[in-house]
């Protein structure tokens, strides 16, 4: 990207281009059985220099709290213990720790509640986008991610039942400076993609044992966010169709 900047010269002005680097940052977002991950490794493989990266987690720290907020068998008092040291690290911002604070407030509260699980999903996505994702836009380098600020408002938002507007709310000044240059939303009916993880042997994480209920209401929560909340360029796409005809349309949609 090409930009004008003014250069004060002995009292004068004068202008000098300056090259900027292309901000190319691609999410691939939807729900387990939509075939996002499968896409996600065939769609890598034209990115060799990019950053892949993930929510939540993300960077080292926000891989300790991905684990606080999935592993289904910590208890409450072991998910306070793995967070309380993230407070004293100094790479991770204010914001970030302020969010953590509320967590462990809330976890001790109330225990692993939906609003538990939305400040450490905020907390996370600040830690990734300060320490990793932001740095590697600004030099240059093509950022490829899964999952969003929009899982927070399907999950939390909406199948929590905490408000979608409420969970964008707490989310927008943590992406409003990063925003994708483009989101890819895997869309597939519910059981559908209930029966496609019927058969997989894959550990199970914290939120794989909610009901179906549970899982509309999060399908339900994507397509508002898309139709109603989000500020940057996104496609859906049909994931009922094949592997490879969803890789075919999703490899386009990258050119």
């Amino acid at each position: 990207m090409l930009m004008l900047v003014l250069i004060k010269n002995k009292g004068k002005f004068r202008i000098m281009n300056h090259i900027l680097p292309m901000k190319d940052y691609k999410n691939l977002i939807g729900a387990d059985g939509s075939g996002k991950d499968t896409i996600f490794e065939l769609i890598k493989r034209d990115y060799p220099s990019a950053l892949l990266t993930r929510e939540p987690g993300g960077t080292e720290h926000a891989e300790i709290i991905r684990s606080v907020i999935l592993e289904k068998d910590l208890s409450n008092s072991k998910r306070i213990s793995l967070l309380l040291p993230l407070l004293h690290i100094d790479s991770l911002s204010g914001r970030t720790k302020n969010l953590l604070q509320k967590a462990q407030h809330e976890i001790h509260t109330n225990g692993m509640t939906g609003m538990a699980e939305a400040f450490l999903y905020a907390a996370s996505r600040s830690d990734n986008i300060e320490n990793s994702i932001q740095p590697a836009l600004e030099s240059g380098i093509p950022v490829l991610g899964r999952r969003s600020v929009a899982c927070s408002v399907a999950y939390q938002g909406n199948a929590r039942g905490l408000g979608m507007e409420r969970i964008w709310e707490l989310n927008h000044p943590i992406v409003k400076d990063t925003y994708p240059t483009l989101e890819i939303f895997f869309d597939l009916p519910t059981e559908v993609a209930m029966k496609r993880l019927a058969g997989r042997t894959e550990k199970q994480d914290r939120l794989d044992g909610e009901n179906v209920e549970f899982f509309e209401k999060v399908r339900e929560g994507y397509l508002y966010y898309y139709k109603n909340i989000c500020p940057y360029p996104y496609v859906i796409v049909d994931a009922t169709k094949s592997i490879e005809e969803v890789h075919k349309q999703v490899k386009n949609l990258l050119k």
